[in-house]
């Protein structure tokens, strides 16, 4: 047989070779052993790490375990930030994606993910000591409840000043004089070192009336100090506690700093909070340590991680769990290997392989 291309022979082709080639090969490939697929990763502590050039990591772990399961080999592509991993992902120029990846909602109908290989939310990284300047100090002083009540404490003062330097200015000239701001002034001191007994005896009262009003005075003296003091105390208390970052809601006049693309930055948007935006969580931990910002709202691991390990005695991790999400593998869309990578992190919680990893890395369930 024949086969003409414009009334010309162009050769003889036999009818398996032209099924073979050009009806079959789709049923020939896909009774094939799948072949190699190109993940692409991207360091995210304590998820995956590099040590001595090599990939760890619970995620690692997981996913080389869901690898095993499936029977199929793989090459890792590395890349340097999750956004660069994310893009390639999407283009298909990888066939996955491992990293810290948390599906979101803006993520949703450009890549797929994979059930969730851990469960984690945000949470916030100050450093040990949490001071603030001398200024704000003031100012703080200045707005809060201590003025109002050094304000009556002034004004008892000057009444109790008033009253003994009437009793005691005709029967005690020499203590009291009987000018009016001399005798106050001398009296408004009497009624001070009484109140707080840490002068009482220079002056005394020497008329009945007088000592009457200055056994009064003693006695009443000890519950307006005793206020004044704990109005005091009150509101110094609510100003340490109201500078320090302990949660959440403790960040809405502070500076908040975390990494571009992250489920905080969103997070952050939300609730109003002052933001400053950067490349990698290491930048993040840098401006930290600077005093440039004041918190970095991230995800849970990655902070516990940091905390115990490069910033141990410099920083901690404070406040709950909020925000809670999970990580996952991302596929392009409609990819074949994730329904695989699904059943086989499935069958992983199953078997307890799952359970067995995460008490590897992260201690008893």
């Amino acid at each position: 047989m024949y086969t003409r291309l414009n009334n010309t022979r162009v050769g003889f082709i036999p009818l398996f070779v032209l099924w073979l080639f050009c009806i079959c090969p789709a049923h020939l490939w896909a009774s094939n052993t799948p072949g190699k697929i190109l993940v692409g990763i991207s360091e995210f502590p304590p998820l995956i790490y590099t040590e001595n050039d090599q990939y760890k990591g619970f995620a690692v772990d997981i996913f080389e375990e869901t690898i095993r399961l499936m029977e199929i080999e793989y090459e890792l592509i590395p890349f340097q930030t999750a956004e660069k991993l994310v893009s390639a992902v999407q283009t298909a120029t990888v066939d996955c994606g491992l990293a810290g990846l948390i599906p979101t909602s803006q993520a949703e109908g450009k890549i797929d993910f994979s059930h969730f290989l851990l469960q984690s939310g945000l949470q916030i990284l100050v450093p040990v000591t949490q001071t603030h300047s001398f200024l704000n100090t003031i100012f703080h002083v200045i707005d809060s409840e201590i003025y109002k009540g050094l304000g009556w404490f002034i004004l008892f003062m000057l009444i109790a000043a008033h009253v003994i330097w009437f009793i005691e200015r005709k029967v005690n000239p020499d203590e009291f004089p009987r000018t009016y701001f001399a005798g106050v002034w001398e009296a408004l001191w009497w009624s001070t070192v009484t109140v707080t007994t840490v002068g009482y005896g220079d002056k005394a009262p020497r008329g009945t009336l007088g000592r009457l009003f200055g056994l009064f005075w003693m006695v009443a003296g000890i519950f307006i100090f005793a206020n004044f003091t704990a109005t005091i105390s009150s509101s110094l208390s609510v100003m340490h506690t109201s500078q320090l970052v302990n949660g959440p809601s403790d960040l809405s006049d502070k500076i908040v700093v975390s990494p571009k693309g992250s489920v905080a930055i969103s997070y952050a948007e939300q609730h109003g909070w002052k933001l400053k935006q950067v490349d990698t969580l290491a930048d993040a931990y840098s401006l930290l340590e600077k005093r440039e910002a004041d918190a970095v709202v991230f995800d849970a691991p990655a902070l516990h991680y940091y905390a115990a390990g490069k910033g141990k005695n410099t920083v901690k991790v404070v406040g709950p769990l909020f925000h809670r999400d999970g990580y996952a593998m991302a596929f392009p869309l409609n990819s074949p290997l994730r329904k695989k990578v699904n059943k086989a992190i499935l069958k992983m919680q199953e078997n307890g392989d799952y359970d067995r990893i995460y008490q590897k890395w992260f201690g008893t369930l």
